[in-house]
């Protein structure tokens, strides 16, 4: 378990090249949309753990205020931006 502001960065930037985003969402398993809430990690491609230092690995969960979350890798191409407006008051997710 990791703390999200001592080691989230840490993951992130280990992982930058397959790492491109992290939002949060309901847990996939097999294709199908789990009632477990999760942090995602999208990746370009996921990895065999055999081919990623120990060290980089994504943790099981994370805690955040007291409550740990179910970590979620999910393979998707990385999102485009195509613009940004100043006036939006929500994000909900956060691209790397």
């Amino acid at each position: 378990m990791i703390t999200p502001h001592s080691s989230l960065s840490h993951l992130i930037q280990n992982n930058n090249d397959n790492v491109h985003s992290v939002g949060f969402g309901y847990r996939i398993k097999d294709g199908k949309i789990l009632d477990e809430l999760a942090i995602h990690f999208g990746v370009t491609s996921k990895k065999p753990i055999s081919d990623i230092d120990p060290n980089d690995l994504i943790p099981e969960t994370i805690e955040i205020d007291g409550v740990n979350y179910s970590t979620d890798v999910v393979e998707y191409p990385s999102p485009e931006i195509l613009s940004v407006s100043l006036s939006q008051t929500f994000l909900f997710m956060y691209l790397i």
